[in-house]
């Protein structure tokens, strides 16, 4: 069982699919249907089912996808879930350009603007995301001061450093 389920559409799968990689890097386990969709499930039961199990469900968006069917189906489960359940947290993203602002019908729930707020942005949603599940927060240290170029970042004790010449 993942403790955190990701949706998202297929305009922001880039910056979605970094974002999975970021947090996975941090040893979070989460649900991505693109790699974690078992070969010939029923794709809504299995989703719903995932969002069932999670503790947070974070979902990911843009103008583009702000209004797509399936997006708009796994925030009313989420809600639903949380209604029913009471123990769902839901976090939104933007992930993408958001000029119009457009956002999935029903969140309420301030958005952490990954697509324009940089580095601060990204700590604030794995700080929310560790508080949500109970768990000390990893030290961040931006990607873009360890490896020019480079977006996202590390938890510093997620590698063991080794002294030179060991």
């Amino acid at each position: 069982m993942a403790e955190i389920f990701l949706s998202w559409g297929k305009p922001d799968e880039a910056a979605v699919m970094a974002l999975v990689d970021q947090l996975r890097g941090l040893g979070l386990e989460l649900f991505e249907y693109s790699a974690d969709m078992p070969g010939g499930a029923d794709i809504s039961d299995e989703v719903m089912d995932q969002i069932d199990l999670a503790r947070v469900v974070v979902i990911c968006f843009s103008d583009a996808t702000a209004d797509r069917e399936w997006i708009k189906t796994e925030v009313d489960w989420a809600y639903k879930t949380r209604h029913n359940y009471g123990k769902l947290e839901i976090l939104p993203v933007w992930v993408g350009p958001h000029p119009e602002g457009r956002r999935p019908h029903l969140l309420e729930e301030s958005v952490v603007d990954l697509h324009g707020g940089g580095s601060a942005q990204y700590r604030k949603l794995v700080e929310r995301i560790y508080e949500l599940l109970d768990r000390p927060p990893p030290i961040v240290v931006p990607a873009d001061r360890t490896h020019p170029g480079s977006v996202g970042a590390v938890d510093a004790r997620a590698r063991p450093w080794a002294r030179p010449g060991a």
